[in-house]
Formats: C-alpha cells, sequence, structure tokens
C-alpha cells in the first residue's frame, strides 16, 4: 500500500518530464507533500487539528523515515495544541527531505525510475518515468469513482485522501472539467469529513491567495 505522500507524490508527477504538474510548481509541491505526511500521522492518530490548531497527540518515533522527519520537530516541542499555521510554516522546512524519502522510496517500490539526462547539454537534471503505471491508474481511478459516484461510499482513508488532494488543488489533473463541475458539491462534503484535512484545505487556500496577491 502507498502512504499518502507517495499517492500525491505521483499524482503530482509528470511521468514523461518527472516535473510537477501543480500550477504552484516547487512550492505548490513541498505544501502538498507536507500535507500528505500530516494526513497520514493524522489516520494513524498522532496528530489532530482543528481550524486553528495542530493537536500532537503521540510524538513518539515510529520508524518510518518520512513520518519521523514530520514528528521529530513536533516532538521537541512537546504534546498539546499550537497554532496550525506556526506549525505548517515550520513543516514545509522538511519538504525537502520529504521529496528526497519519497521519491527513494517509490524507487525503492519500483514504481518510479531514475533516469539520468540532459538538459540541453550542460544542465544535469533527472527525470523519474513511472514503472508500472498501475498504482497512478488505481489512484486516479478510485477518486474517480468515489467523487463522480454518489454509490460509492469511501473508506476512511480514502476520505483523508480526498480532502488532501482537494488541499492540494489536484483534481484538475484527475478529472475532465465537466467531470470537475459536476462533482465539486460531492468533493467539497466529502474533504469536510476529515478535520485535519479541512484545516490543511484552509491553510493552502490561505498561502495560494497570499501567494497570488504577492505576485501582481
Amino acid at each position: 500500500m502507498l502512504s499518502f505522500a507517495e499517492e500525491i507524490y505521483l499524482l503530482a508527477l509528470d511521468d514523461m518530464t518527472g516535473q510537477t504538474v501543480l500550477a504552484g510548481g516547487q512550492i505548490a509541491l513541498n505544501q502538498a507533500l507536507v500535507a500528505g505526511v500530516v494526513g497520514e500521522l493524522s489516520f494513524m492518530r498522532r496528530l489532530d487539528a482543528d481550524l486553528e490548531s495542530l493537536i500532537v497527540l503521540d510524538a513518539s518515533p515510529t520508524g518510518n523515515p518520512i513520518l519521523d522527519t514530520v514528528l521529530t520537530p513536533l516532538r521537541a516541542a512537546g504534546l498539546g495544541p499550537r497554532p496550525l499555521r506556526r506549525c505548517l510554516d515550520d513543516l514545509y522546512r522538511t519538504a525537502s527531505t520529504i521529496e528526497t524519502l519519497t521519491r527513494e522510496e517509490l524507487v525503492r517500490k519500483q514504481v518510479i525510475k531514475s533516469v539520468a539526462g540532459r538538459v540541453f547539454w550542460v544542465i544535469p537534471s533527472r527525470r523519474y518515468p513511472v514503472i508500472d503505471n498501475r498504482e497512478l491508474i488505481d489512484v486516479e481511478r478510485r477518486l474517480r469513482a468515489i467523487v463522480t459516484d454518489p454509490e460509492v461510499i469511501p473508506d476512511p482513508r480514502d476520505t483523508v485522501l480526498v480532502s488532501l488532494v482537494t488541499a492540494c488543488g489536484l483534481f484538475p489533473e484527475i478529472l475532465s472539467p465537466r467531470e470537475l463541475r459536476r462533482s465539486q458539491e460531492r468533493i467539497h462534503q466529502l474533504s469536510r469529513l476529515d478535520l485535519v484535512g479541512g484545516s490543511l484545505i484552509d491553510h493552502l487556500n490561505g498561502l495560494n491567495l497570499a501567494m497570488a496577491t504577492a505576485s501582481f
């Protein structure tokens, strides 16, 4: 089973170029991966959140390097609630490590591969095309079925994933424009079932608005 961060990374990855498809580029990918790890820790009942606070319930090491990358700075501050915005801003500093570890784990699982290449002839780059797109297809198919078919009842983990994908703005990459229009209400309803995911949506929407305002 793939983690939330791994699923989000695959959804955000152009499997031909290895670049993110998120409109906000690397910054948006950083936010998405942190949101994925926070969502995973929430699902494990290590974290909780409301609209204003992130609540650390259990900061003991998990043995998973990706999860512990986020838990370590939270553990230093002790258990209990702390301002959500400040916590997430602090956690974004770990995003580069989270991306590296997530990519390495997907390579280890043989979902993606690293191909050394060059942009023009002097700047080295790496691309990460999907080896077996079964996992990516399964994630997209599952999400499409959940949000377009009201008869489909999502399990708790898929509800969290819907919240995270909404928070990261990835549904336009999964659904056609018509599907997206028709599914907006259901996506909104499902994404608000997970309280942590709902808090992340509000936080990331605020960040995106701030970035958009700053660009003018």
